[in-house]
């Protein structure tokens, strides 16, 4: 999905659309082999080409490095939650065995 107007839209037509607004067209730049596509020109402006369409390469890297950063901050998420979580029980455990043994000592 994706964020639209403040919500996530999930439908999956929606996401096509826009897929191919957005990043289609440099998936498709990053996909092509373009070390092949280089040892068959020999003028200099199509080696130059091939080096400004190689920079597409690295903006995708960009772009996963986002989604990296943005999956490793749930996971912190999840972990701190999961740590007050056990806290929380412990914390329960606690107090339970120190109502038993309150009751236990009378």
């Amino acid at each position: 999905g994706f964020s639209w107007k403040g919500q996530i839209c999930m439908n999956p037509r929606r996401i096509f659309r826009h897929y191919l607004r957005g990043w289609f067209l440099l998936d498709m730049m990053a996909t092509i082999p373009w070390f092949v596509v280089d040892l068959g020109l020999n003028d200099g402006v199509g080696r130059e080409m091939v080096r400004a369409f190689s920079l597409v390469i690295l903006i995708r890297f960009a772009r996963l490095a986002r989604v990296v950063r943005f999956v490793q901050d749930l996971i912190e998420v999840e972990v701190i939650g999961f740590v007050l979580s056990i806290g929380k029980f412990v914390s329960i455990l606690l107090l339970i065995a120190h109502c038993v043994a309150c009751a236990w000592w009378k």
